[in-house]
């Protein structure tokens, strides 16, 4: 009997552990060592991205900016301090016309 019911009061708990956390809409990797790779690696997991910030990721170069043009839903990109190029932000800014980019 005391089972049951240790059962029964930890079964909110059990099924709150169990229920998916959704994927958070904004990410912060300033001042990382984080490569255009490891980018595209953590990005392919945040599809519904809305804010992102590489500020003095000085190992983030255009070609980790290709790995941004899938985001549809970023409106805020920052790239302060990174190691991309004119050519490759504008080539972003195109393929993401809604999104803020700083530099």
């Amino acid at each position: 009997m005391q089972r049951i019911f240790i059962a029964l009061l930890m079964l909110p708990f059990l099924i709150g552990c169990s229920e998916k956390k959704p994927a958070p809409d904004q990410l912060s990797l300033d001042y990382t060592e984080t490569t255009d790779e490891e980018l595209g690696e953590k990005l392919k997991e945040l599809p519904g991205l809305k804010k992102l910030e590489l500020t003095s990721c000085r190992k983030i170069t255009d070609a980790g900016l290709v790995h941004l043009k899938g985001l549809t839903n970023l409106e805020e990109l920052s790239l302060h301090d990174t190691k991309t190029t004119p050519a490759g932000i504008k080539s972003l800014q195109e393929a993401l016309p809604d999104c803020k980019i700083s530099r």
